[in-house]
């Protein structure tokens, strides 16, 4: 963490943008549209405060500096309709926020330790966190209620993400395992068990498949349908995010 943010060029390789800052950023993500970037930062011993920022993707210009949490902000994530955005912090809340104003519309409160991912759903009426409580909790974005409490890892839960349709979750904890999860009923539908470690998941936007990766010394990669494992290939370089 050197306190830059770039943008690169993924066809040729080329960074395109860099934004400094006195601050180390803790995480960044793409507004849907691809104009605008949202940065957040662990806490300024000046300010006593983490900030999220918001950025123009094309110039690198700083649109909006919010007064976040009161501890580090480890993830954030924008609406499907770019209209709001959470944040999630040590702190042990996340954050809904206005993506115009800044304003803080709810701060969810359920989780008793720190908060590590969020996602909304492919709608926008939900939203998923995960935390080192070892649970995942699925709230209404409207009222702030939680609705389900997914409980059955047994070490902190550092990802989580929402399938394509939103009926299933997958998530992923230090206790080496992935779960996967009905996202009405809360029901754990499968544990992928005995991972390197595995701290991050994702689905692809595209296909009913999710991938897993681990940072640790083993650097394992892997993909699977939902329903079975496909093969794992042994990476050069550890794998974060």
């Amino acid at each position: 963490m050197n306190g830059s943010i770039y943008l690169w060029d993924t066809l040729t390789g080329k960074r395109i943008i860099k934004y400094k800052s006195s601050y180390f950023f803790r995480a960044c993500a793409f507004s849907p549209d691809g104009k605008k970037i949202l940065a957040t930062t662990d806490v300024n011993t000046d300010t006593r405060n983490s900030l999220l920022m918001l950025l123009d993707a094309n110039s690198a210009e700083l649109l909006m500096t919010i007064q976040g949490h009161p501890r580090d902000i480890v993830s954030c994530a924008f609406s499907p309709n770019g209209k709001k955005f959470l944040s999630t912090s040590l702190d042990s809340t996340l954050k809904l926020w206005d993506s115009e104003t800044g304003q803080c519309i709810n701060t969810f409160e359920d989780h008793i330790e720190a908060v590590w991912d969020c996602a909304f759903s492919p709608d926008g009426d939900k939203i998923l966190s995960s935390s080192s409580d070892h649970t995942l909790k699925l709230w209404d974005v409207n009222s702030g209620h939680c609705l389900i409490t997914f409980s059955g890892h047994s070490s902190p839960v550092f990802s989580c993400r929402f399938n394509s349709d939103g009926t299933r979750i997958i998530s992923g904890s230090s206790d080496k395992t992935l779960k996967l999860w009905d996202a009405q009923t809360g029901q754990c539908l499968m544990t992928m068990a005995n991972l390197p470690d595995n701290e991050t998941a994702s689905w692809s936007e595209t296909e009913p498949k999710l991938l897993w990766a681990s940072p640790n010394a083993w650097r394992w990669i892997g993909l699977a349908d939902g329903c079975r494992r496909l093969p794992i290939e042994l990476l050069d370089d550890p794998a974060t995010k």
